[in-house]
């Protein structure tokens, strides 16, 4: 038996004030949430730089001057502080997307550059990912999948980046189970935590990108709506942090402490990461082997050895598949800063107690969601049931 529809309008009103409230607390814990997220990246970043420029890269950092070494790190902390900045306002209303401005000094970052013993050119590179699936930009978004393109080949080598057996895991993993790996205290997977309430946000979220007016406020705020704005700002979260990654990078090739690389081969390489990032060595930082092949493999003056005469001479006996494959000579191990979330919440007290307060109140949206659907679609039985019986004509007297 239906409920009376004023009933279950009733019922509505008081699940519509329940969603006003749950998106108060919201808004709440997201401030907290950024303001903790803000510090632990800008320390995380310059933890990052700090381990290529010291452990991976150490050569590279002490053939900078004294005062490159110092403006390198003036410009880290300001791209930190910058982030730091940036998180902490996404919540305002947002405008049209744009990167962290670049520090000053890069403009004029060739003509710093220090001068190098062996003033060799930069190795030109072209990049294929083996076995590359892409790191969503929130792991709830399952339309995001696809893969890296090839970069189209530039003599005088080529390059297939290979995942780095000592980074066996990677980000894409880690953030599925960021959002629903930990919702197991509430035992909710991560397809049924809003279930239908999440994929109509996002259908919604492919044609309107920008949510106009602060987030988590407004009048006649639904679950579905509460649920949009919440995978909005994820998104925006590790969007900020990819760029914050990339420009961290440009300016280490830009003091030529990283080597200098196409920017497509460290994209490539970053979203080619499988598996939760706690299985990397250093948090943050991103380790691939590079393969090179063709004539960089023979040139003599490049940073790897070349391939002796025994070499050469069991290369021609070998069958052409092999010779296409790339051999342990001519592997070298690149390294770069590539921010996670996950890694940022696992090494943060603080940002990880702000994750989980955020997971339980996820849990009780998509309650709440549920509810409020079953409670529209009993509203829409009672209203068509009284439609019909407003209409009907029983002419079987007649």
């Amino acid at each position: 038996m239906v409920r009376p529809a004023e009933t279950i309008r009733g019922e509505i009103d008081r699940l519509n004030r329940a969603t006003l409230d749950l998106a108060a607390e919201f808004n709440q814990l997201y401030h907290s949430y950024l303001d903790c997220l803000g510090v632990a990246t800008r320390h995380q970043l310059v933890m990052a730089v700090y381990h290529l420029c010291t452990q991976v890269y150490p050569e590279g950092f002490l053939a900078l001057s004294v005062s490159q070494q110092e403006k390198l790190q003036r410009q880290i902390r300001q791209l930190g502080q910058k982030a730091q900045d940036e998180l902490s306002h996404l919540l305002d209303p947002p405008r049209a997307e744009s990167d962290l401005p670049t520090p000053d000094e890069a403009a004029s970052a060739e003509a710093d550059r220090p001068t190098w013993e062996d003033d060799q050119p930069p190795i030109a590179l072209s990049a294929e990912v083996v076995n590359c699936s892409e790191s969503s930009a929130l792991a709830e978004d399952s339309n995001a999948s696809e893969s890296a393109e090839p970069v189209a080949p530039s003599p005088p080598a080529t390059a297939a980046i290979l995942p780095d057996p000592r980074a066996e895991q990677g980000e894409g993993e880690a953030e599925a189970e960021e959002v629903s790996g930990d919702s197991q205290e509430t035992s909710l997977p991560l397809t049924s935590l809003i279930k239908s309430m999440v994929m109509a946000a996002l259908a919604e979220d492919n044609q309107t990108p920008w949510i106009e007016g602060p987030l988590f406020t407004g009048d006649g705020l639904t679950p579905t709506q509460l649920a949009k704005h919440h995978l909005f700002l994820e998104r925006q979260i590790r969007r900020l942090l990819r760029r914050l990654s990339k420009q961290a990078n440009q300016l280490l090739q830009a003091a030529q402490v990283l080597p200098n690389l196409p920017e497509a081969v460290l994209d490539a390489a970053s979203e080619s990461e499988v598996g939760p990032s706690r299985g990397r060595s250093v948090p943050n930082v991103l380790n691939v082997l590079v393969a090179l092949s063709g004539e960089l493999a023979e040139d003599p003056d490049t940073e790897l050895n070349p391939p002796s005469n025994a070499d050469s001479d069991t290369a021609e006996d070998a069958t052409e598949d092999e010779e296409d494959e790339p051999s342990e000579g001519m592997m070298t191990h690149l390294a770069a800063v590539n921010l996670c979330l996950s890694d940022i919440e696992f090494t943060d007290v603080q940002t990880s107690l702000g994750r989980s307060k955020l997971r339980t109140t996820l849990g009780r949206l998509r309650k709440l969601g549920k509810q409020y659907q079953k409670a529209q679609r009993e509203l829409a039985i009672a209203e068509a049931e009284q439609a019909w019986r407003a209409v009907w004509y029983d002419d079987s007297s007649s």
